[in-house]
């Protein structure tokens, strides 16, 4: 039993919303090399053709054919990664920030890996390592406004989550 490729037909908005994702500069290339891949396959063209004309692999082409075949351009979004969960929680996280908003316990000016490390009861090395991560891209300046960074990073992260779940809440209702 032989498997074809399914037929892609683009009506007029789709094939405007793919083009618009496949020339912009701000569209994450992996979301754009999708939206050429359907493209392509409205073209005509089969999993093999697609592959050499965009240097990718035919599972790759027939993956992203069938997940537009079966969801649309929603489907081209791309799945949720599998792994193991994070074993650090949300409660951490709020502790980390309000010991970040205070001064240590020790007496010092500033909190030390090792001091507020073990105020989490947590390893050292993994807050270290948002240090030597903006250590090697800032510099020593990267090492001193690591934790405060990645407090601010965090704060920003979970407020652009919750804009984006308001609209989708809303749009549900």
């Amino acid at each position: 039993m032989s498997r074809t490729a399914p037929e892609i037909a683009l009506e007029l908005s789709d094939r405007a919303a793919l083009e618009r994702l496949a020339r912009s500069h701000n569209t994450p290339q992996g979301l754009a090399n999708r939206a050429r891949i359907v493209l392509a396959a409205a073209e005509g063209l089969s999993n093999q053709q697609i592959a050499e004309r965009l240097h990718i692999s035919n599972i790759t082409v027939g993956k992203w054919r069938t997940s537009y075949h079966h969801w649309g351009i929603s489907g081209l979004q791309g799945f949720k990664p599998t792994g193991r969960p994070s074993k650090y929680n949300s409660k951490l996280e709020q502790r980390l920030r309000s010991l970040l908003c205070q001064r240590p316990w020790n007496g010092k000016r500033r909190w030390t890996v090792r001091v507020l490390a073990r105020h989490l009861d947590i390893p050292p090395a993994t807050l270290f390592a948002f240090q030597i991560l903006l250590g090697v891209v800032f510099g020593i300046w990267g090492l001193a406004l690591a934790l405060p960074l990645m407090a601010i990073a965090k704060v920003m992260i979970d407020h652009f989550k919750a804009e984006e779940a308001v609209p989708a809440a809303t749009a549900t209702a």
